[in-house]
């Protein structure tokens, strides 16, 4: 009897005010986005969680947060991936997280969307993008392996610079065989990357 469970490549960037899961599909050979389904398909979601008063254990992510916090049955818990790197601490009704720890409920709550897609799944890759990466953040995120239950070396966590270069030569020939340019725009502004394609030299 075939196997009812299916094991999935992931694709996760996880930024300070918005992160988006994507998913391998075998069919189209494409990437498809993982949409929280609410009143509306949406493609990102926010990188808060609420933790729901009166149960310590008990968190919610992304929009189901927003609206938990709007109806008073939680705290909201916010920016937590930027102080991955520095290895900082925050307080949440006198109790001490630190980012690692949020980063990883985080992404663990928001990942439970790809059972509305497929219902019985488990990792067979994961790869995280970060805007900067670093050792502090490599070793906050190494714990989700575990906690996922798949191999440390099945995770990956790479770079937006990283993910950018690995996207642009994964598209066809003609996109990317003369140079290649990135505008990504968040709220500090515009940073633009460029991907110089040499057809000159060799590999050494």
């Amino acid at each position: 009897m075939e196997s009812r469970i299916k094991k999935l490549i992931l694709g996760y960037d996880l930024c300070n005010d918005y992160a988006q899961i994507s998913c391998y599909n075998q069919k189209t050979q494409d990437m498809d986005t993982i949409c929280y389904i609410g009143e509306k398909m949406q493609e990102r979601i926010p990188t808060v969680l609420c933790r729901l008063y009166g149960q310590p254990a008990s968190w919610l992510c992304g929009y189901d947060a927003w609206k938990a916090v709007n109806e008073h049955k939680g705290v909201l818990v916010e920016n937590f991936v930027e102080i991955l790197e520095t290895a900082g601490e925050l307080v949440i009704d006198d109790d001490h997280y630190t980012g690692a720890e949020l980063a990883c409920i985080f992404i663990k709550e928001s990942l439970k969307m790809i059972t509305k897609y497929y219902p019985h799944w488990e990792v067979d890759t994961l790869t995280v993008a970060v805007e900067k990466l670093g050792k502090h953040t490599v070793d906050a995120l190494k714990p989700l392996a575990g906690e996922l239950g798949f191999d440390e070396d099945r995770l990956k966590i790479i770079n937006h610079v990283s993910a950018y270069e690995h996207y642009a030569l994964n598209q066809k020939k003609e996109l990317w065989q003369y140079d290649v340019g990135l505008f990504d725009y968040t709220k500090r502004g515009m940073t633009y990357y460029h991907l110089a394609i040499s057809k000159k030299r060799m590999p050494a």
